[in-house]
This record gives C-alpha cells, sequence and structure tokens, in this order.
C-alpha cells in the first residue's frame, strides 16, 4: 500500500514545505556536482556520524560545528529514489501538517523531531562510523503527526489487486499503521551487515510526531 495523493484541502498556501521540498533538491543537485572525493568530504562535514558526533570529532577544515550536522544532515540523500521517495511522501502528508500548526510552528516542529529521530540512532550506535543522511526522521514525524490528528481522513494510496495495482482512497491510518509496520520489520530483521536504513531514525522519527504534534497544533477559529 503506496500513498500517492493527498485531496484533502487545506487552508494555507504550504510555502515551508516547498520550500523545504526545493532546499533539499537543490542540496542534492550540488551534491551530484561533486567530484567523487569532495562528495566523500561533503557527507562527512554535514551528515551526522555518531562516534564523531559523541566524541565531538570535527573533520579538518570542516565548514560548521559538528552541533549543526544535527540540522544539515536533514538535506542530504544518497540516490535518487531516496530523495523521491522522502519528498514524496513529504508533500503528501506535510502541507495538511502545516496547515494544523502554521508556518512558524511546523518549521520549529520539522527541526525538532528531525534532531530527536537522529538521537536514538546515535545512542544506540556510539561507535558507527556510519554518516546519518536525509530527511527521513523529519518526515516520519510529519507521518506520525498526520495519523495523530487525522487518522480517519482518506488519502489515495496504490494497492495490489491480485497481481495488478489499484487506486483507491483508503483511511489514512491504514496507510501510516502499515509503513510503520514495514519499518518496525525491516529494523528487527535486517543485521548490521545487510543495513543500509538507519530504521530506528524512522520510529523514533514517527514516535516523536505522534508525541509532540499536539504542542504546535493550531486550534481552528
Amino acid at each position: 500500500m503506496f500513498p500517492v495523493r493527498n485531496p484533502n484541502p487545506t487552508s494555507i498556501r504550504p510555502v515551508i514545505t516547498i520550500g523545504l521540498i526545493v532546499i533539499c533538491i537543490l542540496v542534492f543537485l550540488w551534491e551530484l556536482s561533486l567530484e567523487p572525493k569532495e562528495a566523500v568530504r561533503a557527507i562527512y562535514s554535514f551528515a551526522v556520524t555518531p562516534i564523531f558526533f559523541l566524541h565531538k570529532v570535527e573533520l579538518v577544515g570542516s565548514p560548521i560545528p559538528i552541533e549543526l550536522t544535527l540540522i544539515t544532515s536533514l538535506f542530504l540523500h544518497a540516490d535518487i529514489w531516496h530523495l523521491a521517495s522522502n519528498l514524496l511522501f513529504f508533500w503528501i502528508f506535510g502541507k495538511t501538517i502545516e496547515d494544523a500548526t502554521g508556518h512558524v510552528r511546523f518549521i520549529l516542529f520539522y527541526f525538532l523531531c528531525g534532531i530527536i529521530a537522529i538521537m536514538p540512532y546515535i545512542l544506540l550506535n556510539p561507535t558507527s562510523q556510519n554518516p546519518i543522511i536525509g530527511a527521513s526522521g523529519a518526515i516520519s514525524a510529519v507521518l506520525g503527526a498526520y495519523l495523530r490528528l487525522f487518522p480517519h481522513s482518506r488519502i489515495v494510496a496504490v494497492y495490489l489487486r491480485g497481481f495488478y495495482p489499484a487506486l483507491a482512497r483508503v483511511p489514512a491510518e491504514w496507510v501510516l499503521i502499515f509503513w510503520y509496520g514495514l519499518q518496525l520489520i525491516y529494523g528487527i530483521f535486517t543485521t548490521a551487515e545487510q543495513e543500509t536504513v538507519a530504521w530506528e531514525v524512522h520510529l523514533s522519527g514517527f514516535a516523536a510526531g505522534m508525541l509532540f504534534v499536539p504542542l504546535f497544533y493550531r486550534s481552528p477559529k
């Protein structure tokens, strides 16, 4: 079950959602423009690497303090699929959460939960030298927020009817619980040798979104 469209109307223009999507695309194009050695250096400069972060080890010549990598890592992506899947989910669910919180609260919510999402992975993998990149943690928080606020709204999703794909409007809770279940299964059964995705970041981001979105919710007048 894969969401493709959110037909629910919003009352404000989602300028923060659009702005964050544009920045992620521009950063990805910048990544593609780099030579391989430059790209590796950029990743380690702007991503969160647990062992370096915990011991405050900064790359020589790094343009930012290591604490800021908690923010800059949210704009880096590994490949086009990583970028496209993140931004699709963000566009489908983000504009509704921005509408529910307002622009300023939404961007505060996004970055706060993005940072919270990364922390369990760092603490559970303190010796890891694998850089954490991507907006997945913050976007997972948006999904968790959507489940908390609008569980019964309907989302257009693709699903398999027998061997053939079909479209249907289904309750958001079906899509989001299915998505969370997949993350949980992958997190449990993926070994350290196989792991290329920080599933803990998805799970903790989703939980943070559900927990904290009431603090940012803008009650309808």
